[in-house]
């Protein structure tokens, strides 16, 4: 039997071939990285495959439904999941020892045998029970699956959530129990948001697991039942054709022209050729076994028949899950222990792991609390180390000045939403800090099939070749998707200075309809529409785009061999051949008048004009030196020859072919006939011809140039990266010539790029870490790219300091997507590859990439805006706090300005509403037009820490300056004892200056927020009515906040028992107002001078440069329009 490329069946409607699959369904093809069918060149590993099992290809039968098998009665101890060991006591077919971790080296029959299967009858619904029971189900266990009891412990095991559960346990220590409560809600709530969201994530990702998994074909019972592939059993004997997922580790039985794409599993491009008989040569590897099909891996030609020898975890994808998960703690158990010991606990205390402001926030949270101490020690050693409760209680409200409490949950809540946004751009958030981390990537490195490109083949070019006279064509691709037949041939301009000449199908020259004819007929790849419209297509992707280009011009297979009076009637078909790379179809012509026979042919270029025998050297030669054109712009070259023979000579030769009894030859030539296997329609013996008569004086008919098109959108977005300063690597398992041509399209490369641009990973890999450190930037496009090359890439990239996004969707980009600082999977990759990555693009998008960014970017000035807001309130209780202690009573206890409970009550409802405002605001116009942030600053960067600190300064000294005028000139200087925790009346001035300084802050607190919308601008030269309508959480969180104030303030005992303040008067408020405007006229002149560049050296100093730089060129732009002027 021959094994080749695509011609498993008969084409069209009532073919005779033998039908296993009952019940199958079409499937949409998408393209694999190297096509099969590519005419023009093929790999020197393909060609080396191909000759080392050719002895074993022709061994092969050609008829699946003749497959014998007896079966042996064995015993079910040994199956599958462990070796077997034990003699067989009851069959001599089986080997003494069996080893069933290498099933590829037993007979199909020992096989099945040893399985206690049958391959006619397959399993009994019983046996596949007990048999599930004991195996467990076909499923990967999720190795780095995060459990809901390691998602707790993370929320809680931070620094700002320890210091709030240090003041918890002094607050009910004192029997303080209010404050103790309020403390205990805020670490629940806190808790809780963020437990839910990343849960919520973690049952996002499961969803998509159990989206893909797929469903089975499987024998059971003597009839073919369509199982979930997850109730696939060892023993199982299964069916699978071309498009199907194989699932689970198959040892094959029968095949007919399998190939399967086994990228995922060992990263070759080019798919690998099946056969079924044992393979005795020791330290085999997966891609050299070749009579197994691994779970994974997709069927890309052909069909088979197999008996599952390993599930789950057993099977190869298994056994590399497995082995990623244990290659970490095996590092781990070779470094010393006190090292080891070291990075255990700074990995749970999150310094050493995580994205850049996981990070840089953890350290921060452990600063707060340093400074949290060292605050309470500055309270204990103002009161002399004389420790009561006053002064514990002193010491809890400066601790919870310090923290912001509601930072983790602001910060959650505005991942969880920047994760929704990228949901509906089709982009799955895993981690939802790695939206902040996507915002800050430097270079994009992207495979090119299915993510730049389609991932579908398209014809793009045309040559035609007959009686001398050229002719060459574009074809167009004008539907909405690469199936969708819908286009023209556009014919070349006729002068330099006229347009191109689009063709109707009805006006085609007779050269161009004959090499249609060829691609339509020498096929079978089948396109459909569906009742919505949508196209659909089985078959080769090669094959698809030949049949769409022939159905463009009105010519598909179906219109010409069916209908009322057909034109052609298949009769013969000689499948492609893997070692010839050519096919053949011959049809009966049904418009003649004397009947005859054609013989299309298509295939690589040179074994095509090998059977065109005769052509001179001149034609030759412009042939070759056009396909040397068309292959040069990245097409893969197919060659397309016809051939005539009247009915009288086709019956000599297939006469002859029978008188030779030659069947076994006939089959191995790889012969299928569609006409009725005994008997034709005039009581004549079938026709038969060997492939050697058949293939010989061809007439060359020309050229079709096929590729796999970018998507529409690729440019316009690879164009945006560039202006945002990001770097677009391609990353493809393609020959160079298609990856040049490819990155040019897409504007990766402009042709102006030093020659290290474009490199092999042959040439990559072949440089030494020096060599690659050495070169001027690395590589834009790496061509017949493998995993290693992947995490080479990124070792490189991290040494010059970049931060790298990489995709995959193979089991083997596994460790590149981990090492990556943001690893993207493939919605249609591997479970694996969507475990190991950070996001997953549901549609494999390379725009949806750069709408993450765009969002990262977005939600990255957001973190600064919120952080900012919320800091200035600590910065501000702080200094109040200290400051105050210099604020005594006739006993020498400090009375602080401002109760804990209020404390918290800033921090919590006031601050963090307006925080997640600004949260939800969207990115600025420019966001992509700006170079990414700078990742050693990360997000508390020079600016953010300077307007923190002037802010929260101001704020601070006007809250202060509100509290002694509200005691002194106003109260009278009146300062009773105990106010700290009596309500008694004598209590009644520090009371309301507590009220003043709790309006003071709320208010400069919600302002501040809107004063942040943008950091550079003014509040009031942004139409603020209109940009806060656009956000209506800032609007109303903002309006909500000075609501409250007077619930605060005047609800009895809530005011005095729980705030420790009292219903504030007229001059309180005057107080209040007049603060609040002072605090925001110096917020708008920092603005002005330090963030506009009004005084460019303290915008220097204080990090505005990047107002600076716009202050500049608007100046500059300003100067040039009056020189022009």
């Amino acid at each position: 039997m021959v094994h080749g490329h695509g011609c498993d069946s008969a084409p069209g409607k009532g073919s005779a071939q033998p039908q296993l699959l009952a019940g199958d369904q079409a499937r949409a093809t998408s393209d694999a990285e190297e096509p099969p069918c590519s005419g023009y060149s093929h790999s020197q590993q393909h060609q080396y495959q191909q000759e080392h099992h050719a002895q074993q290809h022709h061994a092969e039968k050609g008829q699946l439904d003749q497959h014998h098998v007896t079966v042996v009665d064995i015993p079910l101890d040994s199956v599958s999941g462990t070796p077997s060991t034990t003699p067989s006591r009851r069959s001599s077919t089986v080997a003494a020892t069996v080893d069933l971790h290498q099933p590829h080296s037993l007979e199909a029959d020992q096989v099945i045998a040893q399985f206690s299967s049958n391959i006619t009858t397959g399993l009994s619904q019983d046996q596949a029970a007990a048999r599930l029971t004991e195996h467990g189900p076909n499923q990967l266990k999720e190795t780095n699956r995060v459990s809901a009891t390691s998602i707790l412990i993370r929320q809680m095991a931070n620094a700002l959530t320890l210091v709030l559960l240090a003041a918890m346990a002094l607050s009910f220590g004192v029997k303080d129990w209010v404050e103790g409560g309020v403390v205990t809600a805020v670490i629940v709530t806190n808790v809780l948001i963020g437990f839910i969201q990343e849960y919520k994530a973690e049952r996002t990702m499961a969803s998509l697991r159990t989206l893909s998994s797929p469903n089975a074909n499987v024998l059971r019972d003597s009839a073919i039942r369509k199982v979930p592939s997850k109730d696939l059993v060892p023993g199982d004997i299964v069916n699978f054709r071309a498009g199907d997922l194989v699932p689970a580790d198959v040892r094959l039985v029968t095949i007919s022209n399998l190939e399967i794409d086994e990228a995922p599993l060992t990263g070759e491009s080019v798919p690998a050729i099946k056969t079924t008989g044992p393979l005795t040569r020791p330290h085999l590897g997966p891609a050299d076994r070749t009579n197994l099909a691994h779970a994974g891996t997709t069927v890309t030609k052909g069909r088979a028949v197999g008996i599952v020898v390993a599930t789950a975890m057993n099977t190869q994808i298994g056994q590399i899950a497995t082995a990623l998960a244990k290659k970490g703690s095996k590092e781990d158990g070779e470094r010393p222990w006190y090292k080891r010991t070291w990075d255990s606990i700074a990995t749970f205390l999150g310094v050493r792991e995580g994205t850049p402001l996981q990070i840089k926030l953890n350290k921060f949270a452990y600063v707060l609390l340093f400074l949290a101490i060292i605050c309470a020690i500055v309270v204990f050693g103002v009161a002399e180390f004389d420790i009561n409760n006053e002064v514990i209680l002193y010491a809890i409200a400066l601790g919870i000045g310090v923290i912001p409490e509601s930072l983790v949950a602001v910060l959650t809540i505005t991942f969880s939403v920047g994760a929704k946004r990228m949901a509906a751009s089709n982009v799955v958030v895993r981690r939802l800090d790695a939206l902040e981390a996507l915002g800050g990537v430097t270079d994009i490195c992207s495979d090119k099939t299915g993510t730049l490109t389609q991932g579908k083949m398209v014809v793009r070019q045309g040559w035609s070749f007959a009686g001398g006279k050229q002719q060459s064509f574009d074809v167009e691709q004008t539907g909405t998707t690469a199936f969708e037949p819908k286009g023209r041939v556009i014919l070349p301009s006729p002068s330099a200075d006229a347009e191109p000449l689009a063709v109707e199908h009805n006006q085609l020259p007779g050269s161009i309809r004959n090499l249609a004819t060829a691609a339509s007929l020498c096929n079978i790849a089948e396109i459909e529409q569906s009742e919505d419209g949508n196209w659909s297509a089985r078959g080769d992707p090669t094959e698809i785009a030949l049949q769409v280009f022939a159905t463009k011009l009105q010519m598909s297979r179906d219109s010409l061999t069916h209908g009322h009076r057909p034109k052609f009637s298949h009769e013969l078909e000689f499948p492609f051949d893997s070692t010839l790379k050519r096919m053949t179809s011959v049809y009966r012509r049904n418009d003649q008048t004397v009947p005859d026979r054609i013989f299309f042919m298509k295939g690589a270029v040179e074994q095509v004009l090998a059977c065109c025998h005769n052509m001179d050297e001149k034609a030759r030669k412009v042939i070759l030196d056009h396909v040397e054109t068309m292959a040069s712009q990245g097409l893969r070259v197919l060659a397309f020859a016809e051939r005539s023979m009247d009915d009288e000579q086709f019956k000599g030769e297939s006469s002859r072919t029978r008188s030779a009894s030659n069947a076994e030859d006939a089959d191995e030539s790889g012969t299928i006939s569609t006409t009725e296997k005994k008997v034709t329609d005039g009581g004549e013996a079938a026709p038969s011809l060997s492939r050697a008569a058949a293939e010989q004086d061809f007439v060359f008919v020309g050229l079709l140039g096929i590729y796999d098109p970018p998507r529409a959108e690729t440019r316009a977005a690879v164009e945006a990266c560039k202006r945002a300063g990001i770097v677009v690597h391609m990353l493809t398992g393609d020959h160079p010539a298609t990856a040049r041509a490819i990155a040019k399209e897409v504007a990766i490369v402009d042709g102006t790029e030093g020659a290290s641009a474009i490199m092999t990973a042959a040439q990559f890999d072949g440089l030494t870490d020096v060599e690659i450190d050495a070169l001027e930037d690395l590589p834009l496009v790496v061509a017949r790219c493998s995993p290693a090359t992947k995490v080479r890439m990124i070792a490189a990239g991290k040494r010059r300091g970049r931060y790298l996004a990489m995709t995959g969707d193979g089991i083997n980009d596994a460790p590149s997507l981990k090492q990556a600082p943001v690893g993207i999977g493939m919605g249609t990759g591997t479970d694996v590859a969507k475990d190991s990555s950070d996001l997953v693009l549901t549609d494999d998008r390379f725009d949806s990439i750069v709408k993450g960014i765009c969002e990262g970017r977005a939600i990255f000035d957001n973190i600064q805006r919120f952080l900012i807001g919320l800091l200035v309130a600590n910065v501000a209780e702080v200094l109040l706090l200290l400051c105050g202690l210099g604020v005594r009573d006739a006993d020498e206890e400090s009375v602080f300005p401002l109760a804990p409970v209020g404390i918290l009550w800033v921090n919590m409802v006031t601050a963090s509403l307006p925080a997640i405002g600004l949260g939800l605001e969207p990115g600025e116009s420019d966001i992509m037009e700006r170079p990414p942030h700078d990742l050693r600053a990360g997000v508390l960067n020079r600016a953010v820490i300077v307007d923190t600190l002037v802010y929260g300064t101001t704020m601070g000294i006007t809250c202060l300056v509100a509290f002694l005028l509200m005691i002194y000139p106003i109260g009278g200087g009146r300062i009773a004892l105990d106010c700290n925790h009596s309500s008694a009346a004598t209590c009644e001035p520090i009371f309301q200056a507590r009220s003043a300084v709790f309006t003071t802050l709320t208010l400069q607190l919600l302002l501040i927020c809107w004063e942040l919308i943008s950091m550079e601008k003014s509040f009031f030269s942004m139409l603020p009515a209109k940009h806060l309508w656009k956000n209506p959480m800032l609007l109303w969180s903002v309006v909500f906040g000075i609501a409250t104030i007077p619930i605060a303030l005047y609800v009895p005992k809530f005011n005095t028992d729980v705030f420790r303040h009292a219903p504030m008067g007229g001059a309180g408020w005057g107080m209040s107002i007049a603060m609040t405007v002072a605090f925001i006229a110096i917020v708008e002149l920092w603005k002005a001078l330090a963030r506009r560049g009004r005084w460019p050296w303290l915008a220097r100093i204080s990090g505005g440069q990047r107002g600076l730089a716009r202050r500049q060129a608007k100046k500059q732009l300003g100067e040039k329009s009056m020189a022009t002027a």
